[in-house]
C-alpha cells in the first residue's frame, strides 16, 4: 500500500520548503508514502484538507481549533515551533540550543557583552532569546535582550508605518550600543537592517567594532552572515519517518515532541575571523 501524505504549510516561507525536501527525500528513498499534489504542488494551504483526503499529513503552525476542524480524524506530525500549544507530536528544532550556540560564537570571536534583538513573539524566538541569555549567564557575559516590537497597527495605518517606526526605534538602540557588542539577531530581517546602519551610525562597523550572529538561517541575499546553522531537512526526514510508521501500525504512541538540535554555526564575514573557518563546532 501507498499512503498519501499532506504538507500543510505556507507555501511562500522558504524554511517549511526545506522541510519538505525532507519529507521528499525520506518518502522516496522507502517508497511507501507519496506527497499528495493540489493543482501540481506538493505544499499546500491547511483550506485545502476539505479539497482532499490525505491519509495523514505533515503539518506548519495549526491551533487546536483548526486541528478539530482539519485533522481529528487522520495523524499528524508538527513541524513548527511557532506556537507554545500543539494538538499533536511535533518535530522541532531545539531552539534554545539555537541561542546558545549564537552566544557560543559571539564568545568565541571576542565581543565582551551580548545584545538580542526580535520582533515578533512567536514561541521559537522567545526560546531562541532564553537558550542566549542561559547560555551568557553560563559564561558570564552581561547580556540584554532589547524590548523593541512591531505594535499593532492602529485603524487606518498601513505596515510602512509600523515598520519605519520599528527603523527608528532599532537606529537609536544601535547608537547607543557600547563598542565591542556582539548581536544576536533572532530574525534575518533584524540583520538585515543592522547591516545596512553601518553607513548610517558612527562607530557601528561590523564584525570590528559590532559583531552578528543571526539564530536562524539566511534570506538568499545574506551569505556573508553568520548563522546558526538549521537541520531543517532532517525535521522533514523525521517528520516523514513518525508519520509513516503511525500509518503502518496505527497502535503506535508517537513522541509529544523531538527536539532536532542545530548543526552548528556558519562563521560568516560578521564576526571576526580569530582562527575559525567555515563550521564553529558545538
Amino acid at each position: 500500500m501507498v499512503y498519501n501524505i499532506a504538507f500543510c504549510s505556507n507555501q511562500c516561507n522558504p524554511y517549511y520548503n526545506e522541510v519538505s525536501q525532507g519529507v521528499t527525500g525520506f518518502l522516496q528513498t522507502v517508497g511507501e508514502a507519496k506527497l499528495m499534489s493540489l493543482k501540481g504542488l506538493q505544499r499546500f494551504p491547511l483550506q485545502a484538507m476539505s479539497l482532499l483526503k490525505p491519509d495523514g499529513a505533515i503539518a506548519g503552525p495549526v491551533t487546536v481549533e483548526e486541528f478539530h476542524q482539519l485533522f481529528v480524524e487522520i495523524p499528524v506530525v508538527g513541524i513548527s515551533n511557532v506556537l507554545e500549544s500543539k494538538p499533536f507530536p511535533s518535530v522541532i528544532n531545539d531552539d534554545r540550543e539555537v541561542g546558545r550556540q549564537a552566544t557560543r560564537a559571539i564568545m568565541e570571536a571576542g565581543y565582551e557583552r551580548i545584545v538580542i534583538l526580535d520582533f515578533t513573539d512567536h514561541f521559537f524566538v522567545r526560546e531562541r532569546a532564553e537558550g542566549a541569555m542561559e547560555a551568557a549567564k553560563d559564561w558570564q557575559i552581561p547580556c540584554q535582550r532589547l524590548n523593541i516590537r512591531l505594535r499593532k497597527a492602529h485603524q487606518g495605518e498601513v505596515f510602512h508605518d509600523i515598520w519605519s517606526e520599528y527603523q527608528r526605534q532599532l537606529k537609536a538602540e544601535m547608537k547607543a550600543l557600547p563598542k565591542n557588542t556582539g548581536i544576536v539577531a533572532l530574525e534575518p530581517r533584524i540583520a538585515i537592517e543592522l547591516l545596512a546602519l553601518q553607513t548610517e551610525i558612527e562607530h557601528f562597523n561590523i564584525p570590528d567594532e559590532v559583531g552578528l550572529v543571526l539564530a536562524d538561517l539566511p534570506e538568499p541575499d545574506m551569505d556573508d552572515t553568520a548563522y546558526v546553522n538549521l537541520s531543517v531537512e532532517e525535521i522533514g526526514n523525521k517528520a516523514a519517518e513518525l508519520l509513516l510508521g503511525k500509518l503502518k501500525n496505527p497502535a503506535t504512541n508517537l513522541p509529544a515532541e523531538i527536539q532536532v538540535p542545530p548543526k552548528g554555526v556558519i562563521w560568516g564575514k560578521t564576526l571576526r575571523n580569530l582562527g575559525k573557518t567555515g563550521m564553529a563546532v558545538h
